[in-house]
C-alpha cells in the first residue's frame, strides 16, 4: 500500500543539515525522488507523503545511521513547520499545547489520527499515519516520536517526568541505544502507530515559557499580574485575554469557561468584570478574532482554513460568515482587494 496522502516538505527541512553533518549531499537524495533540491524554496512544496518516507529511508542508507530519525527530530524547527509547530509551544499547559499542534496538523499533513487521552493517573498520546506501512516510515515515526518527546520536555522542562514510547516497527539498533538517543523508554510492538504515555499530572502543568515570562524571564508574553496580590487588574483584563485567545484559538478552546480558568476565575465573575468595563467575553473574542483575521490575509498566502483553525473556529464555514458579518464580503475576496491596503 502506497501512502498517497499529501504532506509539506517543511516536514524534512532539517535535511540538509543533518545530512551534511553525515557527509552526504541532500540534493542527490531529493533528486532520487524527484525533487529539485537545487531548488531554495523545496521545502515549500507539497508531495505524497511516500517520497518523503522515501527520502528518509535513503538517507539512512546513505548515512548508515539505524536511528537518523532522531537526529532529524533534534535539529527541527518548529517554526519551520508553520502553525503545527508554532502551536506545540504556544499552549500555557502542556495539554493545551498538544491538543493545539493536533488540531493545526492538517495544515502540514493528511492522513493522520492524532489523539490525546487521559484514562485515570496516565495520559496518551497516539499518532497514526493512515496509508503505507510501519516498516515503509520507521525513520519518519522516529522523528516525529523524537520530534514530540523533545518538544514535551521542552514545555516542561525539569518538571517533565518519565515518559514510555512505543514504536510500531522493528528496532534496527540495540533497544537500549534509542532509550539513550530519545531519553525516553522505548518499546517496539507491531501496532497501528506511535504512543506516547507519561503521568496525566504533567497536561496541567504550565509551560515553562509562560512561567518564566511571569518570572521576567524569557518566552511568551507575561501576564499583567499584581505583584502583591496576583490578581489581574480592571485595566490590563482585555490586554490579558488577548494574550490568552492566542493559544486558547489554537487548542480550539476559546469557551468563557477556558478562559475564566485560565485566570484563575468563575465565568460569572469575568462575565461581570467585564461587563463593568463596558464590554463582554464574546465581544472581546469576536474583536481579536476580527484583527487576526485581518493581519492573516493581508499577511500572506495562508490557506482559509488555516486560518480558521488558528482563529479558534470548529469549521471554515464559520470563519466564512463570521467574515462576511465584520467586512461584508468573503475572506479571500477580500484578501484580493485590500492586500494592499494598510491595516
Amino acid at each position: 500500500m502506497i501512502d498517497r496522502f499529501p504532506a509539506r516538505l517543511a516536514i524534512v527541512h532539517m535535511l540538509p543539515a543533518v545530512a551534511a553533518a553525515h557527509g552526504v549531499d541532500h540534493r542527490q537524495i531529493l533528486a532520487s525522488v524527484g525533487i529539485d533540491g537545487g531548488d531554495d524554496g523545496w521545502a515549500n512544496g507539497v508531495v505524497a507523503r511516500a517520497r518523503i518516507a522515501e527520502v528518509l529511508a535513503t538517507l539512512a542508507r546513505r548515512t548508515g545511521d539505524a536511528m537518523i530519525g532522531l537526529d532529524l527530530a533534534r535539529a527541527a524547527d518548529p517554526g519551520a513547520l508553520g502553525p503545527p509547530g508554532l502551536a506545540l509551544g504556544a499552549g500555557r499547559t502542556l495539554g493545551q499545547s498538544l491538543m493545539s499542534h493536533i488540531r493545526q496538523m492538517p495544515a502540514l499533513q493528511g492522513g493522520v489520527s492524532y489523539r490525546l487521552e487521559r484514562s485515570g493517573a496516565s495520559a496518551r498520546l497516539t499518532h497514526r499515519l493512515w496509508g503505507g506501512t510501519a516498516e515503509e516510515a520507521r525513520v519518519l515515526n522516529e522523528g516525529v516520536a523524537g520530534f514530540i518527546v523533545g518538544a514535551i520536555r521542552g514545555i516542561l522542562g525539569d518538571d517533565c517526568a518519565a515518559l514510555h514510547v512505543t514504536l510500531p516497527h522493528r528496532p534496527l539498533a540495540c533497544t537500549r541505544d534509542y532509550d539513550d538517543r530519545l531519553g525516553a523508554a522505548v518499546t517496539f510492538r507491531a501496532g497501528d502507530g506511535i504512543v506516547i504515555e507519561f503521568d496525566a499530572a504533567l497536561l496541567d502543568q504550565p509551560n515553562c515559557r509562560w512561567r518564566d515570562a511571569r518570572a521576567d524571564g524569557p518566552g511568551a508574553p507575561a501576564l499583567p499580574l499584581d505583584r502583591d496580590s496576583g490578581r489581574i487588574e480592571d485595566e490590563a483584563l482585555i490586554t490579558t485575554l488577548d494574550l490568552l485567545f492566542v493559544p486558547a484559538a489554537m487548542a480550539g478552546q476559546v469557551s468563557v469557561e477556558c478562559a475564566a480558568r485560565a485566570l484563575g476565575l468563575s465565568p460569572r465573575s469575568l462575565q461581570r468584570r467585564l461587563a463593568a468595563l463596558g464590554t463582554s467575553y464574546e465581544r472581546q473574542l469576536d474583536d481579536w478574532r476580527h484583527r487576526s483575521a485581518r493581519q492573516a490575509l493581508v499577511g500572506g498566502e495562508t490557506p482559509i482554513q488555516t486560518i480558521a483553525r488558528g482563529l479558534g473556529y470548529a469549521d471554515a464555514s464559520h470563519f466564512i460568515r463570521a467574515f462576511h458579518r465584520w467586512e461584508g464580503s468573503a475572506p479571500a475576496e477580500w484578501r484580493k482587494t485590500r492586500r494592499a491596503d494598510p491595516l
